[in-house]
């Protein structure tokens, strides 16, 4: 009969565990982490097309958000697993339709390789009225892209908007501080 007590204190230590609940060892930081991250995986097949988009002054874009990434002396820091979210606009100057784009995670390293992912396209009004876009007021200037980091080698890479189609692609460059580390 002595070990009824120690079989109900167990009983009753069980009863409260959930399988959903994270490990008593792990903090609720370590196991959202250790879940599987939201966003778009890299594109495993890159169309050449994108792959050789070249800059072009014909494209303005600009970065209005970069979630889930630590801002720092040198550009931005996230890592290897970290889900992140990219955002802001790219117009094709002088068109109204405005066509696909992606994310290109572009390489610093020699001989590094540069990681696509894909992107959504959405109005942004703000843009369509700006002056400099007024005669043309583009549609679907917003480019979003939610990115899963795994998969991408540690190492910098500068952010590009990559805008087109087989017929016509081209890059703009958001400038040096959107380096983006993966470590």
């Amino acid at each position: 009969m002595r070990t009824l007590p120690w079989i109900a204190l167990l009983l009753a230590g069980l009863a409260g565990c959930s399988a959903t609940e994270a490990p008593p060892s792990m903090s609720p930081n370590d196991a959202a982490k250790s879940a599987e991250p939201a966003g778009n995986p890299a594109l495993a097949t890159v169309p050449s097309w994108m792959s050789s988009a070249v800059t072009d002054p014909s494209l303005v874009c600009y970065l209005d958000v970069l979630e889930g990434a630590t801002a720092g002396d040198n550009g931005w820091r996230a890592s290897a697993g970290d889900a992140i979210r990219i955002a802001g606009w790219a117009v094709e100057t002088g068109t109204k339709a405005q066509r696909a784009g992606s994310i290109r995670l572009h390489s610093l390293a020699p001989g590094g390789t540069d990681v696509y992912f894909p992107a959504e396209r959405s109005e942004r009004a703000d843009v369509s009225a700006a002056p400099q876009f007024a005669a043309a007021s583009p549609s679907n200037a917003g480019l979003t892209s939610s990115i899963r980091l795994n998969g991408v080698a540690p190492g910098s890479y500068e952010i590009f908007f990559v805008i087109g189609d087989a017929g016509k692609a081209v890059a703009c460059t958001l400038g040096p501080s959107r380096v983006l580390t993966v470590g």
